[in-house]
């Protein structure tokens, strides 16, 4: 599998979680919020260390503007994904 989508996919997931840890911390759901931050680390592991395995300097760039992407689509997803859910 191509290194760019392992890191865009790693990306999305990480900030969708964060985001669910965040509406969990405002909604007072503390026994899901234990449940996202015991798995976050393990989420965001991948495109840590994809990053730091790389060697070259302009490819650990590339890499972390595709997880950059992935971070602002995760987050989109996840807010468009919960008005719709609360309308």
């Amino acid at each position: 599998m191509n290194k760019y989508l392992v890191a865009f996919i790693s990306g999305l997931l990480s900030d969708f979680w964060l985001s669910a840890c965040t509406y969990c911390v405002n909604h007072d759901s503390f026994a899901a919020l234990f449940f996202f931050n015991l798995t976050y680390p393990i989420i965001n592991l991948i495109g840590i260390t994809s990053v730091v395995e790389e060697k070259e300097k302009k490819a650990k760039i590339k890499l972390a503007c595709t997880i950059g992407v992935g971070y602002a689509i995760g987050s989109s997803i996840f807010f468009l994904y919960f008005r719709e859910y609360f309308k």
